[in-house]
């Protein structure tokens, strides 16, 4: 990818028919592939496209690290073509694991758990519903495993290794993407499974549809958040809420944590 490659593409046309052909891309191997591009080129502009903060900026860091020249048009539309292609092959594999969930973990499973951590969160994406509301909500789900875990000194936990599953549409839709995440991850052949979340209504459904093994439990930050909500409530005066609710997070933090499962 370093360096730059410059070669001729002579170009044939038919003043006649009104035809034109580029005869030396089939021996670049360029005929079969969008934006003429090789399939290398192609995914570094993916790359870039989904860690920069827009196309053009993506565009600018491409020509400095590559010295090469793909305005930001182009970035997007290769990004969402490829984009595409990747989520009809992954709600292909999704909708076929679904059809056989009953056959998921029926071998005999080895120790250790898999976490499965679903949210959601509202996305403007600029383009009208229904209603006129132009906001959706993105489902995402993060799954990986114990052994996907190192340990830090502070006690705190390091991801090695995690699936993820984006979808912007409905719960039912979402099910079968973190489904293929989670079961990526290891679900089925770990003996435990845990499924951290914000106590949405949603996320404990899909638990019993398609994690009916799973022990829930409520993130660390929603459960302090309710510890702080419920302490204002008992206790009105603000110190003695505080005094409430530092204590009962202290007893959670350091007293009631369970082996073997991370808090978050």
């Amino acid at each position: 990818m370093h360096g730059e490659i410059t070669y001729r593409r002579p170009y044939w046309y038919c003043k006649d028919c009104g035809y034109g052909a580029f005869p030396s891309d089939a021996v670049y191997g360029l005929d079969h592939l969008t934006h003429k591009m090789t399939k290398a080129v192609k995914m570094e502009a993916v790359y870039f496209a989904q860690n920069q903060m827009s196309f053009e900026r993506a565009s600018e860091v491409i020509k400095r690290v590559y010295n090469i020249e793909i305005n930001r048009e182009t970035v997007r539309e290769i990004a969402e073509d490829v984009g595409t292609r990747v989520f009809k092959q992954d709600t292909l594999e999704a909708e076929q694991l679904m059809a056989d969930i009953q056959n998921i973990g029926s071998e005999a499973k080895k120790p250790g758990t898999v976490y499965i951590m679903p949210d959601g969160a509202a996305v403007n994406t600029r383009v009208k519903d229904e209603n006129g509301s132009t906001w959706r909500e993105n489902k995402t789900a993060i799954a990986f495993s114990s052994k996907d875990l190192i340990k830090r000194k502070d006690g705190g936990n390091i991801i090695t290794h995690k699936e993820i599953a984006p979808l912007i549409g409905t719960s039912q839709e979402f099910m079968k993407h973190a489904l293929l995440a989670a079961v990526a991850a290891g679900y089925g052949t770990y003996e435990n499974t845990v499924v951290v979340g914000d106590g949405a209504s949603w996320i404990r459904t899909m638990c019993e549809e398609i994690f009916p093994d799973a022990v829930q439990i409520l993130d660390l930050f929603h459960l302090k958040e309710n510890i702080w909500k419920f302490s204002k409530f008992v206790a009105p005066d603000t110190a003695k809420a505080a005094v409430l609710a530092e204590a009962i997070i202290d007893k959670i933090e350091n007293h009631f944590a369970v082996e073997g499962v991370i808090l978050i």
